[in-house]
């Protein structure tokens, strides 16, 4: 699971290899309940329950009917030490989880699951632009129209994507079809580095120099990985 991407900036004229099963046992149902009461003391906030009135609009925060499902709980880390510690705990005792990063893809329990722990990765909402590096780095939870209204104040843009409410994470994963692919290609090919969390809780830089069979996975992975930032290329006018 990675936390950010960062994307090359251009003139205007940016998961973990786990697939939840559609179907569990009455043990993993116990076990996803007793992870997240666990969660939900180790994290101290950001834990979502069935009992909320917050949970039925979080659970069908996906774009279409297809994707809703009813996790156990909804988690929402906002740093990579979170994730790190649910993601380890979720490994170790079997607890099988999904990751939400816009929640745009139509698959059935690609972006969420049932009887399991959903970590919704809304929390990763920030943009920096670092003019010097002519980089931008992008929370994976970002939807493309507020990358594309914070980078505007300094006159560059991403190689991002098309439709305005699609998710960062999920969109980069995939390939990223856009408006400036002709001239740029697509927006995995303008990322230099995701900062990933792997499956044993490690947090690990993937770019062209570390870790860069990771690094290229993610180039169009999918979600059987998860981008939580990451900085890309900008180019300044």
């Amino acid at each position: 699971m990675a936390r950010m991407m960062g994307w090359r900036a251009l003139p205007i004229l940016g998961a973990l290899p786990y697939l939840p099963s559609p179907s569990y046992s009455i043990l993993n149902q116990t076990s996803a309940s007793s992870a997240c009461a666990y969660l939900e003391r180790a994290l101290g906030t950001g834990v979502v329950l069935p009992s909320e009135d917050r949970y039925q609009s979080m659970t069908e925060r996906n774009w279409v009917q297809t994707a809703w499902a009813s996790p156990t709980c909804v988690v929402q880390p906002t740093s990579a030490e979170q994730i790190s510690l649910a993601v380890k705990y979720l490994a170790k005792v079997e607890v099988h989880f999904a990751v939400r990063s816009g929640g745009h893809s139509p698959a059935p329990l690609g972006a969420n699951i049932n009887d399991g722990v959903l970590l919704d990765m809304s929390g990763f909402n920030s943009v920096e632009y670092h003019a010097q590096r002519g980089t931008a780095v992008v929370g994976t939870g970002m939807r493309w129209g507020d990358v594309y209204h914070h980078l505007e104040q300094h006159n560059v843009t991403v190689v991002g994507g098309r439709i305005l409410q699609v998710g960062v994470g999920g969109l980069t994963l995939g390939s990223g079809l856009s408006y400036l692919t002709d001239l740029y290609g697509l927006a995995c090919d303008n990322v230099e580095n995701f900062e990933v969390v792997l499956a044993d809780g490690s947090i690990v830089n993937a770019n062209r120099h570390s870790h860069t069979d990771l690094w290229w996975a993610l180039k169009g992975g999918a979600n059987n990985f998860d981008a939580t930032d990451s900085p890309t290329n900008a180019q300044a006018s």
